[in-house]
């Protein structure tokens, strides 16, 4: 609790250091076209926050972790949080407005059990999507069984998960599927890993503080969108913490699988705190568009500007990212809510 508490205060001391990350723009929408476009429907990917996404191709639709409420920093280190329903609301609310849709999501990927990830994640399933089930971790079960979301909603994904060395397995959803990779979430600050562990037994209520929220096995993930034929219309490797190399690196596939990823969204909090991220993970998916996650400030209610996250010089992690991308290669820095679509192209 102490350790929490002072790295808190320094947080909020050095909230306003940003540096020349304060110049950057984010943008509210996006698109990516090939030379020569493939068949089918593109690939719709709406930045939620945080770690959040909506990610979407046709009819079909799955989410990672999404958090609206966003409690202060002194707050989250020092007093007690839960969801804030009104936030929630006024965020589906704005997806909803803006020709979304949210009840038809068929899985919530959870790749660590932090606050930021796991708090709103039951007001999201029960209002609006309860027909999607939840994939994270045993920690991340355990947390949301006290919630009260069912057993069988919620499936742990520790023994089924990847490494760099071996392929992990398949979980398919009609005409997605996605396979979860061991990772690892980097220091906050200085070195320092808050809220590090595991709960090892379902709670009994919900956390009601952030030190209770446990990070449990962090894991990134590959996601497919099939074509009809089965193909892989789409890869995507999605992270949302920062890790040391080569955790959180896809497997080496079987040989009648396809190759290559097309959008990597990577995670620029804590980059700083681990060796040559994103570098090493940019040059291990090789992708054609690069989604910038997790950058903001989400110590601030989404309806202010957003801010970098403190202690996170996003122009440096902009520059690094450019570094190692071939000249075809895009990138965004979203900001919250914004919309990006990625056109199919011909292989």
């Amino acid at each position: 609790m102490f350790r929490s508490a002072l790295l808190t205060c320094l947080f909020a001391t050095l909230a306003g250091c940003a540096g020349p990350s304060a110049d950057l723009i984010p943008v509210s929408n996006d698109r990516v076209s090939c030379e020569e476009p493939g068949p089918g429907a593109p690939l719709e990917i709406r930045y939620l926050g945080s770690g959040g996404h909506l990610i979407r191709r046709g009819p079909t639709a799955i989410m990672t972790a999404p958090f609206f409420s966003n409690p202060g920093l002194f707050r989250v280190g020092m007093g007690r949080i839960a969801p804030d329903s009104a936030r929630i609301d006024a965020a589906v609310a704005r997806i909803l407005a803006d020709g979304g849709r949210v009840d038809d999501v068929r899985a919530i990927l959870v790749g660590h059990a932090h606050y930021d990830h796991l708090m709103d994640l039951p007001h999201v399933w029960r209002e609006y999507a309860p027909s999607a089930k939840i994939f994270g971790s045993l920690t991340a079960r355990h947390i949301l069984r006290g919630f009260e979301i069912p057993d069988d909603r919620i499936e742990a994904l520790n023994s089924n998960a990847a490494s760099r060395w071996s392929a992990g397995r398949w979980i398919s959803l009609g005409d997605v599927r996605f396979m979860a990779i061991q990772s690892e979430h980097a220091p906050h600050a200085f070195g320092i890993k808050l809220y590090a562990g595991e709960i090892r037994e379902d709670l009994e209520r919900p956390p009601r503080r952030a030190t209770e929220y446990k990070e449990g096995q962090t894991f990134a993930f590959l996601i497919d969108f099939l074509d009809p034929d089965g193909s892989v219309a789409f890869r995507i490797h999605y992270q949302d913490s920062a890790s040391n190399t080569p955790l959180g690196y896809p497997p080496a596939l079987d040989e009648n699988d396809r190759q290559g990823t097309d959008v990597a969204i990577v995670c620029a909090a804590s980059f700083s705190q681990v060796e040559g991220y994103p570098e090493g993970i940019l040059r291990a998916v090789d992708p054609r568009y690069v989604v910038l996650g997790h950058w903001e400030d989400f110590f601030l209610s989404q309806e202010k500007p957003p801010r970098p996250v403190p202690m996170t010089d996003v122009a440096e992690f902009v520059a690094r990212t450019k570094r190692v991308l071939p000249e075809d290669a895009h990138w965004v820095l979203p900001e919250p809510h914004a919309v990006l679509r990625v056109e199919p192209c011909a292989r």
